[in-house]
């Protein structure tokens, strides 16, 4: 009689999970319906704004004035660089000649 009831038990414990397994899986495929339904709706919403979405071409402009000026600007930096990075190299130079000299 008492493995009756164990196994009465275990069988009402699977059937008790097994509906809660349903249940949850059920939900899960109702959000994921409703996720899926909202997903597309805004495909639909964003075609229909694309489409009534006037068409801008971008247009270049050109300043070659500012251009120029700036092109000299950048050459004059980098010569600026240059001659920096040549005095921290010679001034470390010296350092280190003179570190090893004491």
């Amino acid at each position: 009689m008492k493995i009756a009831k164990v196994k009465a038990d275990l069988e009402e414990a699977k059937s008790q999970e097994n509906a809660k397994l349903q249940a949850a899986l059920q939900e899960v495929q109702h959000q994921y319906k409703e996720t899926k339904d909202m997903l597309v709706q805004e495909r639909e919403t964003a075609k229909k704004a694309a489409e009534v979405a006037p068409v801008i071409k971008e247009v270049p402009v050109i300043d070659t004035e500012l251009m120029n000026k700036l092109r000299d600007e950048n050459d004059k930096l980098k010569t600026l660089v240059s001659s920096l990075e040549q005095k921290i190299d010679d001034t470390e130079k010296k350092y280190q000649e003179n570190k090893q000299n004491q």
